[in-house]
């Protein structure tokens, strides 16, 4: 995941562009280590070497902040399917070989270090305590959820494959399946971590 960019934003100057991405980087560490409802404004400007006219010129609330790092978020996850249907339709595969293309394009979309991690957390925290922020959140995971479902449906259907379940219901499988082992790393950082595996199992069960 990047903070680099926000595609739904409306077009910046270079100048621009490069201090929102310095913010929203600070603030990527500032709410992993405090959450978003600890980390003042003030903390965030000093993380990223701005004075509060600098945020204040980018962002109208620690809200709209919000929004474009979970927008950001949504856009790295929305490039690994693009990435991984580029890979699919450019590579004829066995189903075992789909299944891990699959499985690793999720792991992708998803927090790559425990910064990152912790980040998604605080955001889900933050949805679930302010409803505008949380419709925009459950959208934007909706958009890519579904995306993801028609990778796998459409890939399986050349090796004339479907899935037990819904494509959305087994994505929601493997997302708690993947939170609980994020969760452990966390907790235990120098633990090996099976994920992958196990939800490349998982899948690998639920296709008929």
């Amino acid at each position: 995941m990047s903070v680099m960019s926000v595609s739904s934003d409306p077009p910046v100057s270079a100048r621009r562009a490069q201090t929102r991405s310095r913010l929203m980087t600070a603030a990527a560490t500032v709410f992993a280590e405090k959450g978003v409802a600890g980390a003042s404004v003030e903390e965030l400007c000093e993380a990223a070497g701005f004075t509060r006219g600098a945020f204040y010129s980018n962002f109208e609330s620690k809200d709209e902040l919000c929004f474009a790092l979970q927008r950001s978020l949504a856009d790295s996850a929305m490039e690994a399917l693009r990435e991984a249907l580029t890979r699919i339709k450019a590579v004829p595969a066995t189903v075992d070989e789909l299944i891990d293309i699959a499985v690793d394009t999720f792991l992708a979309g998803q927090a790559q270090n425990p910064t990152e991690a912790m980040l998604v957390k605080e955001l889900e925290l933050y949805a679930l305590r302010h409803p505008d922020f949380g419709r925009t959140f459950v959208e934007l995971q909706q958009n890519s959820v579904t995306l993801f479902g028609e990778l796998i449906e459409d890939a399986l259907e050349t090796h004339d494959r479907t899935l037990a379940l819904p494509s959305t219901q087994i994505i929601e499988i493997l997302h708690a399946v993947q939170r609980a082992a994020q969760t452990s790393e966390l907790l235990q950082p120098d633990a090996p971590s099976p994920v992958a595996t196990q939800l490349k199992t998982l899948v690998a069960a639920l296709v008929r």
